[in-house]
C-alpha cells in the first residue's frame, strides 16, 4: 500500500513539473509572440487566487479522506476531478505570471504562489500518509474493536468464510464485508481495502499468532508483509 501512494506522489509530482516546464515555455512563447494581448486578458489575480484556494482547500480534503476511507469513495472521485482542475489553475497561473511579472511580482506572484502552496501540501500529505500510514491508525481501534468481536463469536462467518460487518463498522472493509480465518489456536481477519471487478483484492489482515500469511489457499493472500516493522499482528495482504 505505500508502494502505491509513493508511485501516486512520483506521478503527480512527474505531471505537475512537466505541467510546469511547458507552461513556462508556452507562456514566454506567446508573450513574444504577442498571441495575447494584454488588454484581452481580463482575469483578475484574486478572483484567480481565491479559485484556486477553494479547489486546493477541496483537493486536501478529498485526499485527507481518501487515505481514512477504503474501497473506490467519493473521496477518490473528488481527487481524480479535482487533482486536473488544480494542475490547470497552475498552468494558468504560471502563463499570468509571465504576461505580467514585469509590474511587480506581489501582482503577478499571488495565483502561483497559492497553486504552488497547494501542491506542495498535496505532496506533503501524501508523503506523511506513505511514512506514517494515517488511514490504518485511524481505524487501528475500530479494527482491534471487531476482532474482540469475532473472538467472543459475536460476529460469525458463513459457509465461505466471510461476514458482514455491523452497520456502524461496515466502512472498516471495502464491501462491509470481511474475511475470517480461524484454525486452531489462529484466528485472522481480512478487512478489504479494495476489491476489483476480477475478483483481486487488497486488505489488512490481523494475525493472532503474529505470523506472516504465507499462500491463497490457507490464509487468502498471494503476498503479504507487516503494516508497520514495530507493529505486532497487523498485515497488509494482496490478491492477485
Amino acid at each position: 500500500m505505500g508502494y502505491e501512494y509513493l508511485a501516486w506522489i512520483l506521478g503527480l509530482g512527474s505531471v505537475g513539473f512537466i505541467s510546469l516546464c511547458g507552461a513556462v515555455v508556452i507562456g514566454n512563447k506567446w508573450r513574444r509572440a504577442n498571441l495575447i494581448a494584454r488588454p484581452q486578458l481580463r482575469i483578475d489575480k484574486h478572483e484567480l487566487a481565491v479559485i484556486s484556494g477553494v479547489n486546493g482547500l477541496f483537493l486536501i480534503t478529498s485526499v485527507l479522506f481518501d487515505f481514512l476511507l477504503v474501497g473506490i469513495s467519493p473521496a477518490t472521485l473528488g481527487v481524480c476531478l479535482l487533482a486536473p482542475i488544480s494542475i490547470l489553475l497552475l498552468l494558468i497561473s504560471v502563463i499570468w505570471f509571465l504576461l505580467r511579472f514585469r509590474s511587480g511580482i506581489k501582482h503577478a506572484g499571488l495565483p502561483l504562489a497559492v497553486n504552488v502552496t497547494i501542491l506542495g501540501l498535496v505532496l506533503l500529505l501524501y508523503w506523511l500518509n506513505n511514512r506514517l500510514d494515517l488511514g490504518f491508525n485511524w481505524r487501528l481501534r475500530d479494527y482491534t474493536e471487531v476482532v474482540d468481536l469475532v473472538e467472543r463469536h459475536e460476529i460469525q462467518a458463513d459457509e465461505r468464510g466471510y461476514a458482514m460487518l455491523p452497520s456502524n463498522y461496515r466502512y472498516l472493509s471495502d464491501g462491509g464485508e470481511i474475511v475470517i480465518i480461524q484454525r486452531g489456536r489462529l484466528t485472522s481477519v481480512l478487512f478489504f481495502t479494495y476489491r476489483g471487478i476480477l475478483g483481486e483484492y487488497s486488505a489488512i489482515a490481523y494475525r493472532s499468532d503474529d505470523t506472516i500469511p504465507k499462500n491463497y489457499l490457507e490464509d487468502r493472500c498471494d503476498r503479504a508483509w507487516r503494516v508497520k516493522a514495530n507493529v505486532s499482528h497487523w498485515f497488509v495482504c494482496v490478491s492477485d
